[in-house]
């Protein structure tokens, strides 16, 4: 009877452990400040995005729902093109952030956020005029653009009816600054508040450029490999919904630091959250 009362502990002990304990993931992103960055040590990601995550895993494991306490340096740098194909191997644990959420994406990842909006643009030379749509797609389709290899910016610039061929990708945002500056294209396009931040971090005078037309407002979120089960993927919703209405620490740091008050990032307010999905044509995932 003895051995039988512990066969049933132990197994009542492995489910309550399941119930709690979440996949193990690894996350991955980019040079995309301010939401994703190397700090000041030049090695350990810093951002938007990163305050929110570590505050997340924190609480997931206060709560005893993570294997082990999570560092910021298990957070990986890499170029976008890489992190963004990690995330989206078969049967891969791999998350991508900040990603921008869009209807070509929607049902290549699962996702919880959001972590802020941001607003794609094209910019040209101090001086250079804004353009209608028609203006700018004649103007691309004479003399190109160029923007950051696998960036969103590259599909939104070709979904105004731009080819492939007059867009001119390259690994690094300084090289299209460079080439800019150069007049050898005279449109650059890519998220317009990271254009700012990376222009000071180069040296590059912000009133070099102006903003020509604008791509529209995005929403940037962490876009998980489908293979991560639904469950772990509301956990973090759920956890990422909780500190950012009750961590007064990262209130004050993504105010102080980002100027970014974090009441204006909340899931009510995304053009996602249930009921508001923007596609008529996808239907958006669940968290």
């Amino acid at each position: 009877m003895a051995k039988f009362f512990i066969r049933i502990f132990v197994i009542f002990f492995l489910l309550n452990f399941k119930a709690f304990s979440l996949e193990s993931l690894k996350w991955y992103t980019e040079e995309y400040p301010p939401f994703n960055f190397r700090g000041k040590d030049k090695k350990t990601p810093s951002g938007i995005s990163v305050e929110i995550l570590e505050s997340v895993h924190k609480r997931l494991n206060n709560k005893g729902q993570l294997g082990r306490r999570m560092l910021r340096k298990d957070y990986r740098l890499v170029p976008w093109k890489r992190a963004f194909m990690k995330a989206q191997r078969r049967g891969q644990k791999n998350v991508v952030f900040s990603t921008t959420r869009t209807e070509e994406r929607e049902q290549k990842f699962k996702w919880f956020g959001p972590i802020a909006k941001n607003v794609n643009a094209i910019f040209a030379l101090k001086g250079s005029k804004k353009l209608s749509k028609k203006g700018m797609v004649n103007e691309i389709r004479r003399s190109g653009i160029v923007s950051v290899r696998g960036d969103i910016a590259v599909d939104l610039v070709s979904g105004l009816g731009v080819i492939k061929s007059k867009i001119r990708e390259v690994n690094k945002l300084e090289l299209a600054f460079r080439m800019v500056k150069q007049k050898r294209l005279k449109f650059f396009a890519y998220g317009a508040l990271t254009s700012y931040y990376k222009m000071k971090a180069v040296g590059i005078k912000v009133d070099d450029f102006e903003i020509v037309y604008s791509l529209g407002e995005v929403e940037l979120w962490y876009a998980v490999n489908k293979s991560v089960s639904d469950r772990t993927v509301s956990a973090y919703q759920k956890a990422l919904e909780v500190v950012k209405k009750e961590d007064s620490n990262l209130k004050n740091i993504l105010l102080k630091e980002f100027n970014l008050k974090v009441e204006d990032t909340l899931r009510e307010k995304s053009s996602f959250a249930r009921g508001k999905c923007p596609y008529k044509k996808v239907k958006c995932g669940e968290w």
